[in-house]
C-alpha cells in the first residue's frame, strides 16, 4: 500500500508539539519547566524578603514567560532545523509491505523493518509512526483520499507492525 505525503512546516512543528506534549518522557520534562520555572521565581523572591502575595503572583507572572519563551524557543529550533535540511518538507512517498515501512523523498530512502518500529500513535489529524525515540514518519489524514483508505492504511500498519496505534 503506498501514500503519498506532503509535509508542511506546521506538520513538522505539530509532530514536534505533539512529542514534547504527549510521549512521557518529554512530557515530564515539559511538566518540571512549567512547574519548575514559576516555583523557582516564588523561592527566589521570597527569600529576597518580598511578601507571600507579591512573590505568588510575580513568581507566576515571571514563570509564566519564561515558560512561553522555552517554547518559543522550542518552536524556533525546530523551524530552524526544517530549514537547514532538505528532505524533511514536500512530497513523501511512504509504502508499506511485509517487510516494512519505505519512505522516499527526492533527497533520500529509508526503510525501516517492522520489529525495529518503537510505537505507533496518533492524533485527530495525523499519524505518526516512531522509527525511535525521537523520530516519526508523519502521516497527515488529509493525504489518505478518506476515512476508508485510512482505516485500511492503519489497520495494515498494525497488522504487519504487531502494535496498536494509541
Amino acid at each position: 500500500m503506498n501514500i503519498v505525503v506532503n509535509l508542511n512546516k506546521e506538520d513538522f512543528w505539530r509532530f514536534n508539539r505533539f512529542a514534547l506534549f504527549h510521549l512521557p518522557k518529554y512530557r515530564n520534562m515539559m511538566l518540571a519547566a512549567f512547574v519548575g520555572i514559576p516555583v523557582l521565581f516564588f523561592a527566589a523572591l521570597k527569600l529576597t524578603g518580598s511578601g507571600w502575595a507579591y512573590s505568588i503572583i510575580a513568581g507566576l507572572v515571571l514563570g509564566g514567560v519564561c515558560d512561553l519563551y522555552f517554547v518559543y524557543r522550542i518552536k524556533s529550533k525546530t523551524m530552524k532545523l526544517v530549514k537547514d535540511n532538505d528532505g524533511i518538507l514536500g512530497e513523501h512517498l511512504v509504502a508499506i509491505d511485509e517487510r516494512g515501512l519505505h519512505e522516499s523523498t527526492v533527497k533520500n530512502h529509508s526503510r525501516y523493518a517492522w520489529n525495529g518500529i518503537q510505537q505507533l500513535r496518533m492524533d485527530k489529524d495525523y499519524l505518526y509512526i516512531f522509527v525511535n525515540s525521537l523520530q516519526a514518519v508523519i502521516i497527515p489524514k488529509r493525504s489518505f483520499s478518506g476515512q476508508k483508505e485510512e482505516l485500511e492504511f492503519a489497520e495494515a500498519v498494525e497488522r504487519y507492525s504487531r502494535q496498536k496505534f494509541e
